[in-house]
């Protein structure tokens, strides 16, 4: 055996070089692209080569232009083949091109296991097998080579190892299987150094016996120091092809989603289609993706997509569940494992990495990986390598992409490897985050969708339920509770509860959902016939809390809420809701879920509008019975008026609106001042409530169709009058009066339309007016007035002024105030009511009537300015 020592650092020259060079050797040098025949040449001992650049032999003085080494064509050879390459297996052609430009069988890349430790002494560790390549398929590799063999002591020494005849060497262990079967002879090992700074070496093999000659060796070097930097560029072409990959599976699917495809299916699709992406380009024999559904469970990881389903038998993780794959999700860090046989023998250096890391041979992948190989039974095989990352968002982990177990070469993931598993993890989250977000928003307008049709038919409902005699109050908030379980996803258990005097306690009025019927006998009838006490210094009760405070308030978890008094061992959030009328205090609207992942955003205005709905509806069956029996005490005044009641029951469609059409048939008569003052309290809130249930409808005519369709006709002075009159005594009169506020009219300034045509649809007009009216008495400063005027711009327009002085208007407020669901800071402040609809709702009336709404910046004083701009008809414009 000889050894010849080789420049850890050395470099090749470019294939540029390599032919000037050929040039100067004169004629007689072979063609640079031909390969060179290991028996064509006559062997050189090694006196006549001198280095003359590392990584590369060149001829002395005394040398003969036919013995000179033919390097340059082998180095083009191999570089060509190299770069066309567009996988990591490719590895096995680079050293499949070696062995043929210098005549070998077998071509074996070695490297130094991780956490070896070469320099100490003595040296510790082993070396393993990158990849391989035999001319036949007698495959049989020492997977694990101990440092003191003759590649081991190429890697220590720098040194190439050079084997003439192995069945003879001393160094050679000849009765190993490797040498039985493959019947190799002779052999040389060259060092190198990898690009991460692993160090390594390029084994060749000859089955016959036929010693290398000194420039077989020579080109063998030169090669060898070629294979670090071609690997690095191999892997980078790979990664970069897989991250282009996964971005283009990726956007297609976002694509998809911008074009309205529905469902799951398209999402965990993709996922699928990455995480075999990623199996291909890895050579993993498991490829997973676990990530979380926050629809079903919150911080639970479920399996997304997988390569190999009967390799995951466990198919979720949480943070602080065992295992490789947990630890990755605990930490929120990535992991590496370069061989999970000798996990327990390392594990001490493995946990100096990744602290209180465990792992179990659940999944028997030892005997799961050799099914894959084809070595002989009892034959060393490549090491079992792992890595997960997690896929992480902003900090948050949303799961975890792991592989294992590399069946082509390279035989294990490298740091790099890890790297672009991170890469990878990082496109998941982005597509994983924004699709979550996007079907959160669509889960989000399906449920204000299926609220508008449900209010409809629940205003059809109140109808028929206050048109009886005596109205059921249970019908009609069982009602809205299974409504309220329709559009609020994992409403599960729902009840009203409503003040008991006589005790002065919450109990259950109406219950909704499976789960109050479970149980005992004794059970249900405990549970249905709960009392929460209001009294006392502290609440007893969540429900109490909120009747208290009349503020709703939302438990992610209801063991944690001091004041929490269970009913149902298996609710686990909940939302309670106060049910208010005129002020004062009904009773809470409870919402309750087994399931510990939250409701949805949008379940708390959803809960809380359905219980000013409830309160709503139980005040107006409270009115009709009060007006009933304001009635009976009238019977005397006249029997118009009773008559009036009755037609008006049958007549009107909305009991919104037939109640609120009874109230001004009663004001124009001759009342006593106690009637009087309850009768106009009753409107003013009706209207209030009318308000409401136009904005209802509205909203839902322009969810369904963009726009709205006015019925146009002649806006009539006098009622317009009227109209503002009645409008601004309303607002009035639901304005707290300790705020001291005043409405009034300037009436003369719309005697213009006398002589004006204005066409208008007067109810949509009237609801415009109304919600600005409503937003006037909301904001203006106290001890104020709010004054409605007109009359026609400069721009020959006919407009409908309310000024008032309040909160301030900047440019951009007055730019965002009209958009849906939009309100101001300091208007959150003032006040907890409004919706950010009204404004928005009264601008799409005034585009349907052709007009705007026009915003003025807040003025000197505090002065606000809201104007609604008409259009004059040309013929009022001839007039």
């Amino acid at each position: 055996m000889t050894s010849r020592p080789v420049n850890r650092a050395c470099r090749v020259r470019s294939i540029a070089e390599s032919a000037g060079a050929r040039k100067r050797s004169g004629g007689n040098a072979r063609d640079a692209t031909a390969p060179v025949s290991p028996r064509s040449e006559p062997s050189m001992p090694l006196r006549n080569f001198r280095r003359c650049n590392p990584g590369m032999w060149c001829d002395n003085a005394d040398m003969t232009a036919s013995a000179r080494p033919k390097g340059q064509g082998s180095v083009a050879q191999l570089v060509s083949t190299a770069l066309r390459q567009d996988r990591l297996a490719s590895l096995e052609e680079m050293l499949r091109k070696i062995a043929e430009l210098i005549g070998g069988d077998i071509c074996i890349l070695w490297q130094a296991a991780p956490g070896a430790e070469l320099e100490q002494t003595p040296p510790s560790g082993h070396l393993f097998v990158l990849a391989q390549w035999y001319r036949n398929e007698k495959t049989w590799t020492t997977h694990n080579l101990p440092l003191d063999s003759v590649t081991g002591n190429a890697v220590l020494t720098g040194e190439t190892q050079h084997v003439q005849d192995a069945r003879i060497d001393p160094r050679v262990n000849y009765k190993l299987p490797f040498f039985q079967i493959t019947g190799t002879k002779t052999f040389f090992s060259i060092p190198i150094i990898f690009g991460d700074g692993m160090p390594g070496a390029v084994n060749v093999y000859r089955v016959r016996h036929s010693p290398f000659r000194d420039e077989e060796l020579a080109r063998g070097e030169e090669l060898a120091a070629l294979v670090p930097s071609l690997y690095g560029t191999i892997r980078d072409r790979v990664s970069l092809a897989l991250v282009q990959k996964v971005d283009n599976i990726l956007q297609s699917a976002e694509t998809a989603f911008t074009k309205g495809v529905d469902g799951q299916g398209p999402a965990y699709a993709a996922v699928n289609t990455v995480c075999r992406s990623v199996q291909e380009t890895l050579h993993a024999l498991e490829t997973s993706i676990f990530l979380e559904d926050r629809s079903r469970s919150e911080g639970v990881f479920e399996i997304a997509a997988t390569t190999f389903e009967a390799f995951v038998t466990k198919p979720c993780y949480a943070a602080g569940d065992d295992g490789l794959t947990g630890w990755a999700v605990t930490h929120a860090k990535p992991i590496r494992i370069f061989d999970l046989v000798c996990f327990q023998e390392e594990l001490i250096s493995i946990r100096q990495r990744y602290p209180g890391v465990n792992w179990i041979d659940r999944n028997n992948v030892l005997n799961k990986k050799r099914e894959y190989f084809t070595q002989e039974p009892g034959a060393d095989i490549p090491p079992i390598s792992f890595m997960a990352a997690p896929i992480l968002r902003g900090g948050r982990v949303l799961g975890a992409i792991r592989c294992c177990i590399s069946v082509r070469p390279p035989y294990y993931y490298a740091e790099r490897e890890l790297n672009l598993l991170e890469l990878v993890a990082t496109r998941i989250s982005q597509f994983w985050e924004n699709w979550r977000s996007r079907r959160d928003t669509e889960d989000e307008n399906a449920s204000w969708r299926m609220l508008v049709e449900s209010v409809s038919k629940m205003n059809r409902f109140v109808q028929d339920e206050i048109s009886r005699g005596s109205p059921d109050e249970t019908k009609i908030f069982n009602e809205a509770l299974r409504i309220t379980s329709s559009v609020i996803r994992g409403a599960e258990i729902m009840d009203v509860r409503l003040r008991q005097e006589e005790t002065n306690s919450l109990y259950f009025a109406a219950k909704w959902g499976a789960l109050w019927n479970s149980g005992t006998v004794t059970d249900v009838k405990w549970k249905s016939s709960r009392l929460f006490p209001l009294g006392g210094e502290a609440p007893e009760s969540v429900g109490a809390e909120v009747f208290r405070s009349g503020r709703l308030a939302t438990l992610g978890n209801v063991s944690e809420n001091p004041h929490y008094s269970k009913t149902f061992d298996q609710a686990q959030k909940m939302i309670v809701a106060p049910i208010q009328a005129q002020g004062g205090m009904l009773g809470v609207l409870d919402v309750r879920g087994t399931s510990p992942v939250p409701f949805p955003p949008h379940s708390v205005a959803i809960a809380e509008l359905v219980a000013e709905q409830l309160g709503l509806y139980h005040y107006l069956a409270e009115a009709i019975l009060g007006m009933r029996k304001a009635q009976a005490e009238l019977s005397a005044h006249a029997r118009t008026q009773r008559q009036t009641y009755a037609d008006l029951g049958h007549q009107l469609k909305s009991p919104v609106v037939s109640a609120y059409t009874r109230t001004e048939t009663a004001l124009r008569f001759d009342l006593p001042e106690k009637v009087m003052a309850e009768l106009l309290a009753v409107r003013s809130l009706l209207a209030k409530a009318k308000t409401v249930f136009w904005s209802t409808r509205l909203f839902a005519e322009l969810e369904g169709n963009g726009e709205l369709k006015p019925r146009l006709e002649r806006l009539e002075y006098q009622r317009l009058s009227d109209l503002l009159s009645v409008v601004a005594r309303d607002t009035e009169l639901r304005v707290d009066p300790e705020r001291q506020l005043s409405f009034g009219v300037a009436d003369k300034t719309f005697r213009v339309l006398q002589a004006t045509i204005v066409l208008v649809d007067l109810d949509l007009l009237e609801q415009a007016i109304a919600n600005i009216m409503d937003n006037a008495g909301k904001y203006s400063i106290p001890r104020s007035k709010v004054l409605i005027h007109g009359g026609v711009t400069g721009g020959n327009r006919f407009h409908i002024t309310v000024r008032n002085r309040g909160l301030k208007m900047t440019a951009e407020d007055v730019r965002q105030c009209v958009t849906r669901g939009w309100r101001g800071e300091e208007a959150r402040l003032v006040t907890g009511e409004g919706s950010g609809l009204g404004l928005w709702i009264a601008s799409h009336i005034m585009r349907s009537l052709g007009g705007e709404l026009l915003i003025l910046p807040t003025g000197k004083e505090s002065v606000n300015e809201v104007k609604l701009l008409l259009p004059i008809s040309e013929r009022g414009r001839a007039i």
